[in-house]
């Protein structure tokens, strides 16, 4: 048996996944991980280093300095 992730595209694709599961064909398995995906700011406290969390800041701010170079229409 093989477990896959699938992200639905249309409307009715839910409605079939129903029908192919009420057909004894597939078992849809929601999984929380997926289904609640919105992370806290404050769960990723501690993920990158200091020195890293500043070393993209600057980039960041490097790279918005150029683009604000650039006059727009």
């Amino acid at each position: 048996m093989d477990i896959v992730t699938i992200q639905l595209r249309h409307a009715n694709a839910k409605k079939l996944l129903k029908e192919l599961e009420d057909m004894d064909i597939i078992k849809v398995v929601e999984s929380p991980a997926v289904r609640n995906s919105h992370v806290k700011p404050s769960e990723l406290r501690g993920f990158l280093s200091k020195e890293k969390a500043s070393a993209l800041l600057s980039h960041l701010d490097e790279t918005r300095n150029e683009w604000e170079r650039f006059p727009t229409k």
